[in-house]
């Protein structure tokens, strides 16, 4: 065992000797690959390369149209699961859309109520009372209205206690009539009863001094309010109409289509909106091959006599 040579270089010698042949095996290709190409552009359409790679080509075309045919089922399946999916997000946007729209018309509603309550109470906001700068007369009712047609009262002041013709008589109820008629000692009163009665007067917390066009105005404000509900109602009904025609309900049934065939790999996908109007998607898988079947719904009815199994995918999809 002393005498035996000892071998410590044989393996980096063995691993660079590799490594040399793999480099000159790629330069050599490489070369290799240069001059095919130089030669394959300079020589004619008819030369022995041109001619090679037709044959190849001619070689390998079926085989890329099998690939192609068995891919192409799946690439249909997922595109139609990314449509699917983004059909269901585009619902469920909508269906945020819609519940704001639902918000914003009970705000509308809630505006309106509010402003035509404002309209009643415009001239209560502090309560009935009388300007500051107001200066009363006391007076006291000396002749009542003769008939119920003829609405005017005599009071016992006038021109020598500071009674005006049109100043406003009002009592702590209210306004209640104007002075048509003066004395020196009485006044003709035309009660606001009276259909011939017009008093004019200033709304509380206000510069107008005309009801009528106060009133006109508001009436103005209620209706652009209500305009503005309409148009929120029109576009939350437009909401609802893009709701109930896109893609609400889904179902996918999964079978076997084939007797010894399992792990059920054969399924229809029912994809309808609100009102049973869709598409029903079958793929049936077999042993070597899978085909994709396609059928329209109008209202629940096809033109083409579903399966049980795509009739069951679509009751699944229609279940609440």
């Amino acid at each position: 065992m002393l005498d035996a040579p000892v071998r410590r270089g044989e393996g980096l010698t063995s691993r660079t000797g590799r490594a040399f042949r793999a480099r000159l095996v790629a330069a050599v290709l490489v070369l290799l690959s240069l001059g095919l190409i130089t030669v394959y552009f300079r020589e004619s359409s008819e030369g022995p390369l041109h001619a090679a790679q037709r044959i190849g080509v001619s070689v390998l075309m079926p085989f890329e149209v099998a690939g192609e045919r068995v891919s192409r089922p799946f690439r249909d399946g997922w595109a139609w699961v990314s449509d699917l999916m983004d059909a269901k997000d585009e619902n469920e946007r909508l269906r945020e859309e819609n519940e704001d729209l639902r918000r914003d018309l009970i705000a509308q509603q809630t505006a309106a109520q509010e402003l035509a309550l404002e309209g009643e109470l415009a001239d209560y906001i502090a309560g009935p009372r009388f300007p500051d700068d107001f200066d009363y007369i006391v007076a006291r009712v000396v002749a009542r209205p003769p008939t119920p047609y003829q609405q005017e009262i005599v009071i016992a002041a006038g021109l020598n206690d500071g009674v005006k013709k049109n100043a406003p008589v009002v009592t702590d109820e209210g306004l209640v009539g104007r002075v048509t008629e003066v004395t020196d000692s009485s006044a003709r009163i035309l009660l606001i009863t009276d259909q011939r009665s017009v008093v004019s007067a200033v709304v509380l917390g206000s510069e107008r001094s005309d009801l009528l066009d106060f009133a006109v105005s508001l009436q103005g404000r209620i209706d652009d309010l209500y305009r503005a509900v309409d148009e929120v109602a029109a576009g939350l009904s437009r909401v609802d109409r893009r709701v109930d025609g896109s893609v609400t309900n889904t179902a996918v049934v999964r079978y076997d289509a084939y007797e010894g065939t399992g792990g059920q790999q054969s399924a229809s996908l029912a994809l309808l909106d609100a009102t049973r109007t869709g598409t029903v998607v079958t793929a049936i898988q077999g042993r070597d091959y899978a085909r994709i079947y396609v059928k329209d719904l109008d209202r629940g009815r096809s033109s083409v006599a579903l399966s049980p199994e795509e009739q069951e995918a679509v009751e699944r999809a229609m279940a609440p």
